[in-house]
């Protein structure tokens, strides 16, 4: 949201060098849906149990606006998501580092989870997983 920064206006109108507007950056998480795959993968991978916080987690940590990936579809995150679900399904702990690194810097995250120089490998690692 823009914010009109006033105390940038002399008294004669004009403006002074400091730009005309401010962003003003709310603290909430934009959640994005997942796709089907996404959500097949979490419930083949995940106890039910666990199934609902991966999910919401997914949702709002790995989500578009999160990653700086406005206007992607849920199937052009999956290889974002495919690799934190790879990286994160050991445990508790394996997870929250998957997110932490795609949060990070996703590059760095695909190249940990093998997707970084094969554009197909999270579909084939997929596959192997649900097939």
């Amino acid at each position: 949201m823009f914010q009109e920064n006033r105390a940038n206006t002399s008294v004669a109108g004009r403006r002074k060098s400091a730009p005309p507007f401010t962003l003003v950056v709310s603290s909430h998480k934009i959640m994005s849906t997942l796709s089907h795959r996404t959500e097949k993968l979490i419930e083949h991978l995940f106890s039910p149990d666990a199934r609902t916080a991966v999910h919401g987690r997914l949702e709002s940590e790995c989500g578009t606006e999160a990653l700086g990936c406005p206007g992607w579809t849920p199937e052009e995150m999956e290889r974002i998501r495919f690799a934190v679900l790879k990286l994160g399904v050991k445990d508790e702990s394996s997870f929250e580092s998957a997110i932490t690194l795609a949060t990070t810097d996703w590059r760095d995250l695909l190249m940990a989870a093998g997707f970084g120089k094969d554009l197909e490998a999270h579909n084939k690692w997929w596959q192997s997983c649900v097939c």
